[in-house]
């Protein structure tokens, strides 16, 4: 709902490239960790994540996989939780969310926010 007013202004041909060039030139951001998760039990629930967004969780294009890195915990918590229970990444053409669901499916929250730490400390 916060994105409605500043998405609806996106209109002329051409708004969307230079927006995206213009966020192109931002440095990347390194949030503070909450501290909802446990980075040493986020590590090993992480090594199937690599297989599409790499080991040092830069993302493989190859994959549709995007980097982690320079991301939020509460983000990357709130995505996992949100394609694990089919509110995001449902849609058939979206290959990326439709590969991702089974592999999240059984994950609990705090094995979510684990995993969330762990990547934290890949930045």
């Amino acid at each position: 709902l916060r994105m409605r007013p500043m998405a609806r202004s996106v209109m002329n041909e051409g708004d969307i490239e230079s927006l995206v060039e213009f966020i192109g030139t931002l440095p990347p951001a390194n949030p503070a960790p909450t501290g909802v998760g446990h980075a040493a039990d986020g590590e090993a629930l992480y090594a199937v994540c690599t297989a599409c967004h790499a080991p040092d969780g830069s993302g493989l294009e190859a994959m549709s996989a995007p980097s982690l890195l320079h991301l939020s915990d509460w983000y990357i918590v709130n995505s996992v939780q949100k394609i694990r229970d089919g509110v995001r990444s449902g849609t058939p053409g979206d290959i990326g969310g439709v590969t991702m669901r089974p592999i999240v499916a059984e994950l609990t929250d705090q094995q979510i926010a684990d995993v969330a730490a762990y990547i934290q400390t890949l930045n």
